[in-house]
């Protein structure tokens, strides 16, 4: 039986009509575990007895339409990853991943969030890559260790995973 988010109300107006309404009592989250997630349909059985006792049984089925309400979520909250002083440009690093909670499942997108680090990151495919310009090169003797933070995006919501 699904969360109650409905719940049956009588209708004020005329007591003597035996009609009720289904009244929403809490959120509907299309992401919910109640909800069918291929269909995103929450299914009721409501039941009316008559006064002599004798029950009719009706399923009423909602379509819940998915908002983008959820940021993406990184695989691996802390990513961790070393590589050699002076290497070449493109050289891949690190993969992110990251996937949209939200049951439309739109696709992420990447970008970096840190400045001023000689690398890049594909926003498709979520793939750190060296990119080292002039004055911004990887050695060790200058710099031991960068901190970067990549963004994922699903167009609405975003969300930050750090790399050591």
């Amino acid at each position: 039986m699904p969360t109650a988010y409905l719940e049956p109300y009588p209708r004020d107006e005329d007591p003597s009509v035996p009609e009720i309404m289904l009244v929403q009592k809490l959120p509907i989250d299309r992401e919910a575990s109640d909800i069918d997630g291929v269909d995103g349909v929450l299914t009721y059985s409501l039941v009316v007895t008559d006064a002599a006792g004798n029950p009719v049984e009706k399923t009423i089925e909602l379509k819940v339409d998915d908002l983008n309400d959820m940021e993406p979520v990184f695989v691996d909250p802390v990513n961790e990853t070393s590589i050699e002083e002076h290497p070449d440009n493109g050289e891949e690093v690190l993969q992110m991943e990251a996937y949209d909670p939200d049951a439309s499942g739109v696709p992420v997108t990447y970008s970096l969030f840190s400045q001023g680090v000689p690398f890049s990151i594909n926003p498709t495919t979520g793939l750190l890559v060296v990119d080292q310009v002039a004055g911004i090169e990887i050695d060790y003797e200058r710099e031991t260790s960068y901190d970067i933070i990549v963004s994922a995006s699903d167009g609405l919501c975003e969300h930050t995973n750090k790399c050591l």
